[in-house]
């Protein structure tokens, strides 16, 4: 492949956007008679506008302009909520369908839109300062939302407004989920409706116990101190309490799920007409699914436990007949399990041993769709499980990446497909006749069909204990016989994240192919969607087995003339920023050069659930925490090295950063250094993001 004109960094970050992400939040109408979603503009980056098409004779079309309220203001709590779901685009970034499928649910900055098919909208915003987590109850009958640390909501028709609780402040929060919650349990809510609308269950959260440190956060005019309880690993959480309110009677009262001092509430759902919660152990070795009985007691329905740690998901459903479904890993893959309530030796698998259950994507009586993998991890298809014999049947058939939701009618799959050497689309599979239509897909006239990624290779190799590896190789835009070229290895390599998948390549790749650079990413043992036994290997030690798949996975690389194995350079962001520092101070024979993003130096400088999960808890034993460190492997480093972090990063704090600044001046170790005021975790500013990629090549290209 030969490009007329090298893609620039500006090129890669300006408008139209190159890289086109997805169509997102897919969400048919509760009559399945139309599907609606959040599209990224494809003029304006990071922009989402709300489009919608019929599911009979499809035409799809944008049924709200974003670009209006693109520039409003959200509350300190949604901006912080968005920031950990990893959503940074602007104008409609959330929508709800109301329960008659005439009119959707639209929060808009300060506002509250009710727009109807026809895009006819009214302003329905309830009388308040501040909208945080701004939701409609399951009937339709009530708004609710989270204003300064209170608990709120609206009844639409009368416009009557209830406050459930009172007292909110910095330190005492109803109705939000907590830091941790959001950050690493991935659970962003922190208030359920009953289906009937009876009653509303909330958390309080009470961070007051947590001590109060001061980070320095600093911008591009002045250095503030800011305040921050941050749950530092081996310190106390905050405390989390449930408590329901009752609409009849106006009666709050608290619950009791049987919270041991230092339990987490990992999650809280209404499973059919189930209040339920999980119940996670501090050492998260152990869980508790627990159903709340018409007494107000909680029993236990599923009890987990691990000689490491158990994953949380997302995959709890009511089947109609009563029974709920589960998945578990107990056995290696996640596996759907089978139950009933409050009778723990019901449960038991209905779904092969050899199919890895990400989600559960729709689920009856007599099946189960679900979305997962199973001859080939790198790509995700659609499944129906069926429950009476425990067989899956592939509904999928393109070889790529399908990820997507099922019709109430249990019959339409809408879903985004792509793979590494092609732009996303929105489908449309009839899962009846097998047609499948294509919805939305880039049009053949924008400019990123002109930097389409080189076709990328795949392959495994094995690791040290026999567990298969996979790795996706995209070699330079133009390679040609006479030479060779470096290559870059661009890691993340912790749990929870998978990499190497048959979908959209980042623009980060397109980049640095078009400069001439193969890239390497590799999923080590630790990484995600592998099952039990893939990711174990990393507990009590991070930075150990990591290290040694990716020096493994360099040996492929001799299979590619083009490549020359003495020009490998390394980059990585955050748990990739560790792994960068880890790779070019332990393997300098191997990594020539790296660059490190918000790299977390020391574990006892990051937050209690991530870290603990993983290297316990260092009150009681420190050891896996010093063995897992950076920083004493820092005076060896003899590599060049750029050291990139957001000096407003309240994730993986700037701390970090300056440890590892001072242990290599103390060593007299030369590195380069770039800090971005104002810049959190993710570094996403157009401005910032144009500047550090820049960094990037010209650091690779002096060193490389």
């Amino acid at each position: 492949m030969t490009r007329q004109n090298k893609l620039t960094v500006e090129r890669l970050f300006g408008d139209p956007p190159l890289a086109v992400p997805p169509a997102q939040r897919l969400r048919f109408s509760p009559d399945g008679k139309h599907l609606s979603w959040l599209m990224p503009a494809l003029d304006q980056r990071g922009r989402l506008e709300l489009w919608i098409t019929r599911t009979q004779s499809p035409e799809p079309r944008p049924l709200l302009d974003a670009r209006a309220s693109s520039a409003q203001t959200l509350s300190a709590a949604d901006r912080e909520r968005l920031e950990r779901q990893r959503q940074f685009a602007a104008g409609v970034t959330t929508f709800e369908w109301f329960p008659d499928s005439q009119s959707l649910l639209v929060p808009m900055g300060s506002s509250v839109l009710r727009v109807q098919l026809d895009g006819e909208t009214a302003d329905i915003t309830p009388p308040s300062a501040e909208l945080g987590d701004l939701r409609l109850s399951p009937r339709g009958d009530y708004l609710s939302w989270v204003a300064k640390g209170d608990l709120w909501f609206m009844h639409l028709n009368s416009g009557n407004v209830t406050r459930v609780t009172t007292g909110g402040s910095d330190v005492l929060t109803h109705g939000l989920a907590e830091f941790i919650a959001q950050e690493e349990m991935h659970r962003f809510e922190g208030y359920w409706w009953a289906p009937d609308e009876s009653r509303l269950i909330y958390t309080r959260v009470d961070s007051s116990v947590i001590p109060e440190t001061h980070r320095l956060e600093v911008v591009q005019d002045e250095v503030r101190a800011v305040a921050q309880r941050y749950a530092y690993a081996g310190g106390p959480n905050a405390r989390v309490t449930l408590h329901e309110f009752v609409l009849a009677s106006g009666e709050t009262r608290e619950l009791n799920p049987g919270l041991a001092s230092e339990d987490y509430l990992a999650r809280i759902n209404f499973t059919g007409d189930h209040l339920t919660v999980q119940v996670q152990h501090r050492d998260q070795q152990w869980l508790e699914l627990r159903g709340q009985a018409p007494n107000g007691d909680f029993l236990p329905w599923v009890t987990e436990t691990s000689q490491t740690w158990i994953n949380l998901h997302d995959n709890l459903r009511a089947l109609p007949d009563g029974r709920f479904l589960w998945t578990s890993e107990r056995d290696g893959l996640a596996r759907l399990m089978i139950g009933k309530p409050s009778n723990r030796d019901s449960l038991g698998y209905c779904s092969p041993a050899d199919l890895h259950v990400t989600n559960v994507v729709a689920s009856a009586t007599s099946s189960v769709l679900v979305q997962g993998w199973r001859e080939l991890p790198t790509e995700r298809h659609l499944f129906r499980v069926d429950l009476s014999n425990g067989s899956a049947e592939k509904l999928t058939t393109d070889a790529g990446w399908h990820d997507g939701v099922v019709q109430a009618a249990f019959n339409l799959y809408a879903h985004v497909f792509s793979t590494a050497s092609t732009l996303p689309e929105l489908r449309l599979l009839d899962l009846d006749n097998h047609r499948c239509d294509t919805l939305v897909s880039v049009p053949e006239t924008h400019v990123a069909w002109n930097y389409l990624p080189p076709v990328p290779v795949f392959g495994k190799i094995a690791a040290t204990d026999g567990q298969e590896v996979w790795w996706r190789l995209t070699p330079p835009t133009e390679v040609k016989t006479d030479q060779t070229y470096p290559v870059i290895v661009y890691v993340y390599g912790g749990p929870g994240a998978q990499k190497v998948c048959n979908s959209t390549v980042p623009g980060l790749i397109l980049l640095l192919a078009d400069h001439g650079y193969g890239v390497l990413e590799l999923d080590n043992r630790g990484s995600a969607h592998r099952g039990r036994q893939f990711e174990a290997p990393l507990f009590r030690h991070m930075g150990g087995v990591e290290v040694q798949d990716q020096v493994r996975g360099v040996d492929v690389l001799r299979e590619f003339a083009w490549a020359d194995t003495s020009r490998i350079g390394v980059f990585g962001h955050s748990y990739g920023g560790f792994m960068s520092l880890m790779c070019i101070t332990r393997h300098p024979e191997i990594f020539k050069a790296a660059v490190a993003v918000a790299p977390v130096s020391d574990w006892k400088l990051y937050d209690t659930h991530y870290t603990e999960r993983y290297l316990g808890n260092p009150s009681s034993d420190d050891d896996p925490y010093n063995r897992s460190s950076v920083l004493p492997h820092l005076e060896s480093l003899n590599r060049p090295l750029l050291l990139v972090h957001g000096m407003a990063d309240d994730n993986v704090l700037v701390t970090h950063s300056t440890k590892v600044m001072r242990e290599l001046q103390k060593h007299g170790r030369e590195f380069d250094l770039m800090l971005y005021p104002g810049s959190r975790h993710a570094l996403q500013e157009k401005d910032v993001s144009i500047h550090r990629f820049k960094q990037l090549l010209d650091f690779f290209g002096r060193n490389l």
